[in-house]
């Protein structure tokens, strides 16, 4: 997966991640509303505040980290900040903030991978109210396959969705 870059198929050059960042922001601030541009600047800054230094963030650091995401969630949308988070998310305008971004072309974002599975799983239809109570009856070893959890089984669909996916 190291391979991967979260830019489109067919992009020449690959861009690194503060370029898709950049392009990101750019097309972000033109057409966004003004609440929305507030509640942008409102989360940059809220993100220096909480964190200067880029350390890891833990305890009250990240709390109000998680506070300043959700509410550019609630002005911007869930779509919006999605994509915000797949290509902007770990910079700032002095640099990046954590250590999650790499010099060099983006690479391939596997946390993003993995929140998208398991959204995709739900999409699918696995659900908590229908298969919680099956999925936690399941009781087998890592490598016996007689009897699989509904939801892993939706895992493997999404997962081989994503894999099979243009761009």
């Amino acid at each position: 997966m190291g391979d991967w870059s979260p830019a489109l198929r067919g992009t020449s050059p690959l861009p690194t991640s503060k370029e898709l960042r950049n392009g990101w922001r750019g097309q972000f601030l033109a057409t966004a509303t003004p609440p929305m541009r507030e509640a942008y600047h409102k989360l940059m800054a809220d993100l220096v505040a909480a964190n200067p230094d880029g350390h890891a963030a833990i305890g009250k650091v990240r709390d109000r980290l998680w506070a300043a995401k959700a509410a550019f969630r609630q002005a911007v949308g869930p779509k919006i900040f999605e994509s915000w988070r797949a290509e902007a998310e770990h910079w700032r305008d002095e640099g990046m903030y954590q250590n999650f971004g790499r010099p060099g072309l983006a690479g391939f974002n596997l946390a993003w991978a993995r929140r998208w599975v398991i959204k995709r799983a739900h999409d699918l239809g696995w659900s908590e109210d229908l298969h919680g109570a099956f999925d936690r009856s399941v009781q087998t070893e890592r490598h016996d396959h007689s009897v699989e959890r509904i939801g892993k089984e939706y895992q493997w669909l999404a997962l081989y969705e994503l894999v099979a996916g243009d761009g």
